[in-house]
């Protein structure tokens, strides 16, 4: 998959993440802390065709002896992606209308749409100093459940980071 994308990472309350992180039912009351994070990709390619997302993932959790991390919540912009997500990883996709308006050489507007509903409107504006950032070492680890099946996956991202 290739594609161009941001990652925010932040700390995140037990509080909030018990009343507003989506948290699916197999892992309410398992929150263990750590940082919380928010993804929007816009992929170029990938094996369901070209796309757009928004994912949350709220932190993580204790599920059998283990600590994982989970996406609670994750819209895409193509149907071919849900039928995809779900099947091969148990990731509960929803559709949504992404638009990418580039305003200069160094902002972005981002406006995320669920039917009627604004999720996301947000200007961005990247850095000057390009440098490359794995997640090889440091994967995020996910659980899933589809089907009362759990789906055990590792997510590993590298990009070149603009600050």
């Amino acid at each position: 998959m290739s594609g161009k994308g941001y990652i925010f990472l932040y700390p995140i309350t037990k509080e909030f993440v018990m009343t507003q992180g989506m948290v699916p039912d197999f892992l309410k009351g398992r929150y263990t802390g750590g940082f919380g994070s928010m993804m929007l990709v816009n992929y170029a390619d990938s094996n369901v065709g070209p796309y757009s997302e928004l994912l949350f993932i709220p932190g993580k959790f204790d599920y059998k002896g283990k600590r994982w991390q989970t996406i609670s919540k994750i819209y895409v912009s193509s149907e071919a992606s849900i039928v995809n997500g779900r099947k091969n990883w148990g990731i509960p996709k929803e559709r949504a209308t992404f638009e990418f308006k580039r305003l200069n050489e160094r902002e972005e507007r981002i406006i995320v749409m669920a039917g009627e509903t604004r999720i996301l409107d947000v200007v961005l504006r990247s850095g000057v100093i390009p440098f490359p950032v794995s997640t090889k070492f440091l994967p995020f680890h996910l659980v899933q459940r589809e089907n009362q099946q759990e789906i055990i996956s590792q997510l590993v991202l590298e990009w070149l980071a603009q600050f």
